[in-house]
């Protein structure tokens, strides 16, 4: 996963750059958020680290980047300030625990790189066993299962299969110019609730995508996100 530096430098020039990320994915994580200055961060999955970063912007006295992929982790280290008050460790989401419990854990499409139930039940485990006493977790998950291979025109990634896949089944995400590929395990909400629940967590909502329309794509492009949403957002309490 994540084994060219090429693809690890289009993956976050992406984040950074892209409309989608910015006005659509960065607007919803930050509602959802709310106000998070002095709270402590926990970012799994946090692969460039370009949320890690933008806590701090939004106030967080410190934020613990973790992810699986070595070069990620790199890439993050290397594109961060110095004086953000943000750390960054090569770990897995299946079994992560820190040395300290933090008030909020954010996790971006971790949930759908679940191979199985077992799989998703260390992962919610991980983040709910991280998370202090009146911890709080927010998390986007993939719905690239539910729209057509291609539907998104204006997305730097896209799907191949010619219809939506099973439950648990695997399917593969590209990014446009690159050859390696991201896999994703198609769960439906109703799954991810079920295991959320049975973890520990309260008061879990689901929500679809917010966003702030901006004229860097065009009004068919922000018809396309809105039709066929490629994410869903959760939160919950500990």
């Amino acid at each position: 996963m994540y084994n060219t530096t090429e693809f690890v430098r289009a993956y976050a020039l992406t984040k950074d750059t892209h409309p989608f990320c910015l006005y659509m994915e960065r607007h919803t994580i930050l509602k959802l958020l709310g106000d998070i200055k002095n709270a402590s961060i926990l970012d799994l999955a946090c692969g460039s680290g370009a949320y890690s970063r933008l806590f701090c912007e939004y106030g967080a006295k410190n934020v613990l980047g973790v992810d699986y992929s070595i070069r990620m982790i790199e890439n993050a280290i290397e594109s961060t300030p110095s004086d953000m008050p943000i750390s960054y460790v090569h770990d897995n989401g299946e079994s992560f625990r820190g040395d300290q419990k933090f008030d909020i854990c954010f996790h971006s499409y971790l949930l759908n790189y679940a191979s199985c139930n077992n799989s998703l039940k260390r992962m919610c485990e991980t983040i709910y066993c991280n998370l202090n006493n009146n911890g709080r977790m927010v998390g986007i998950m993939s719905m690239l299962g539910k729209c057509p291979g291609n539907a998104i025109t204006c997305c730097e990634f896209y799907t191949t299969f010619d219809k939506p896949p099973s439950e648990g089944e695997r399917y593969e995400v590209y990014f446009r110019g690159q050859d390696e590929s991201i896999s994703n395990y198609n769960w439906s909400k109703e799954s991810y609730h079920k295991i959320l629940k049975f973890v520990g967590f309260k008061n879990i909502k689901w929500y679809l995508p917010m966003y702030n329309k901006s004229t860097l794509l065009t009004e068919e492009n922000w018809q396309e996100l809105i039709t066929y949403p490629v994410f869903f957002a959760v939160s919950a309490d500990k």
